[in-house]
């Protein structure tokens, strides 16, 4: 299993050695096709590998039973510790306690302990990996200082979006005021207004990195002008240089889906070669309340077959909307029924890819200064905006068949997205 970071320039996955060559061959490939107005640099996918924790299992306790008191259900969990020969167990969040990372004695056989959890019927346990990047923080991006106090809803109401990512910069020029959402249960060790920081606990989610903002405003550009009521939920998952852990992912996606206003989930992140994730069970959990949309990845594969399936996007599931690129930006109505294909690095599959969206050459304004965004991951901004505009407190499969109904078919699309469809 491996996990993506996020970044600016074309990729939004992540690799394993095997896929190393054909990487390089997708990074020279890149400087021979990627246009941009400004020096954008990217391809985090190409450098982020997972980094395997041998020491470190996730662990996601069972629901306390009715009759089960606090001190029951924590002694139980400390117990579990023992039995286990765990020595240390960090939350997820104050609001879900269920999910702990657990570290263990050097000396003890991961693999072995993890193996004996399926029969237990108090908890269950996912590997832990980490994903380091060799990239730096964005060149052209600068955190941007300023007040919250004005772009904090006063009362929260119409479609909450849940971003997933590194983060918001509530002070980029393209926000409105009020568009974050406004916390309503917070837990007394995390006063935060808004959203929920999983890489420094206790603070808001500020985007030290970028990505998270370009992808925050492809969404909200489309709610703006369109004069509807949303709000922005952020959760930060990747630092300043793109880097992340499973048990990050996994807390984020527990905190959306137990937040029982958030109706959208973006996740323009992946990973490749999946094992066992607490992911999927939490999408399952929720089949009928949340949409989830996913990027399809930039690796260029078909994500149908073993080797090249990516995830969370490639879950087959009801509540699961994934989105690939065109080689169109938003502003291009040039292109035809038949010039219009996947943009080159965009990763396709009849059965595991739903539709496509304007993926290549986006336009973003930073500073006065406009840049060109590329990858599946701003197509999926694109596409979660276009999605919002159609909610209307319908269930999940509902809103995802609205939305496909939304796109046009594209012969050029056929054998390369399941319903041969493009949001233009």
């Amino acid at each position: 299993m491996c996990i993506a970071g996020v970044f600016l320039l074309l990729f939004n996955s992540c690799s394993t050695e095997e896929d190393f060559e054909s990487r390089n061959d997708i990074k020279q490939e890149t400087e021979n096709k990627k246009t941009v107005k400004k020096d954008v640099q990217g391809g985090l996918e190409e450098v982020t590998t997972p980094e395997y924790v041998n020491n470190q299992l996730i662990i996601r306790f069972r629901e306390q039973l009715e009759n089960e008191t606090d001190y029951e259900y924590n002694r139980m969990k400390s117990e579990k510790m023992v039995i286990y020969e765990a020595v240390d167990a960090e939350p997820c969040s104050c609001e879900d306690d269920r999910i702990v990372l657990w570290t263990f004695p050097d000396d003890i056989n991961i693999e072995n302990r993890l193996g004996e959890m399926p029969l237990d019927d108090d908890l269950d346990g996912n590997l832990q990996f980490l994903f380091r990047s060799d990239t730096n923080q964005t060149n052209w991006y600068t955190p941007i200082s300023g007040s919250i106090s004005n772009k904090v809803a006063t009362n929260n109401s119409g479609v909450t979006i849940a971003v997933i990512d590194s983060g918001v910069n509530y002070n980029y020029e393209g926000f409105s005021s009020g568009f974050l959402y406004k916390n309503t249960n917070e837990c007394s060790n995390e006063d935060v207004i808004s959203g929920r920081n999983f890489v420094e606990s206790g603070t808001f989610p500020f985007d030290d990195n970028g990505h998270g903002t370009v992808v925050t405003s492809l969404i909200t550009d489309q709610l703006d002008d369109a004069n509807t009521n949303y709000q922005i939920l952020p959760i930060k998952i990747f630092d300043h240089n793109g880097n992340t852990s499973s048990f990050k992912v996994t807390c984020a996606l527990s905190y959306a889906t137990r937040n029982n206003d958030v109706d959208i989930i973006v996740s323009s992140f992946g990973w490749y070669h999946e094992d066992r994730s607490f992911v999927l069970d939490l999408m399952q959990e929720v089949e009928n309340d949340k949409l989830l949309i996913a990027s399809a990845g930039n690796a260029n594969v078909d994500s149908d077959y073993d080797s090249g399936v990516h995830f969370p996007s490639g879950y087959a599931l009801n509540n699961i909307l994934s989105i690939a690129a065109t080689n169109s930006s938003t502003f291009n109505t040039t292109l035809t029924n038949t010039s219009l294909e996947l943009a080159w690095y965009s990763n396709y599959g009849i059965n595991s890819v739903d539709i496509a969206a304007p993926g290549l050459n986006i336009p973003f304004v930073f500073n006065s200064n406009t840049y060109n965004v590329s990858g599946t991951s701003f197509a999926n901004a694109y596409a979660a905006g276009r999605t919002a505009l159609l909610f209307n407190s319908t269930t999940p499969l509902n809103l995802k068949n609205a939305i496909i109904s939304d796109a046009n078919v594209y012969t050029s699309l056929k054998n390369k997205v399941k319903y041969w469809s493009a949001l233009d």
